[in-house]
């Protein structure tokens, strides 16, 4: 009789038995779910960096080689900005950098702007001798 198993103890050993199994395949799933996320992570990835390619060869096509230099300078000095207090030479450069950027983007000549093409020239010398009489 030393064979037969008290009821007790088979239904202790069932739960044990049942529950390994059970967190054995949950754990399986779990890792089928995170290898499928991974691969899908990878591929999204792939795709955001095609992107980002596609995009910065669009806006490089649109961009002069001047405006892409200073661009650059500024964001140099934008990182110099957020670690310290930018020196007197380096807010100069900053202020040159960003006027010549909107000059560059802006390409419109002076004569444009102003229209002074409709004076004559014997109107423009008269009034330059009345400017320099004392």
């Amino acid at each position: 009789m030393s064979n037969i198993i008290d009821i007790e103890a088979l239904r202790k050993e069932f739960k044990e038995k049942s529950k390994v199994k059970d967190l054995k395949d949950f754990a399986e799933s779990q890792q089928r779910a995170i290898e499928q996320l991974l691969n899908q992570n990878k591929l999204l990835e792939s795709k955001v960096k095609h992107l980002e390619v596609l995009l910065t060869t669009s806006i490089r096509m649109q961009v002069t080689q001047e405006e892409q230099i200073c661009m650059e300078q500024i964001v140099m000095l934008k990182a110099l900005s957020s670690a310290r207090a930018l020196t007197l030479e380096e807010t100069k450069r900053l202020d040159l950098l960003v006027k010549s950027l909107v000059l560059i983007r802006d390409k419109t000549p002076a004569s444009n702007k102003n229209e002074s093409t409709d004076i004559e020239e014997n109107d423009l010398v008269a009034i330059a001798r009345e400017e320099t009489k004392p």
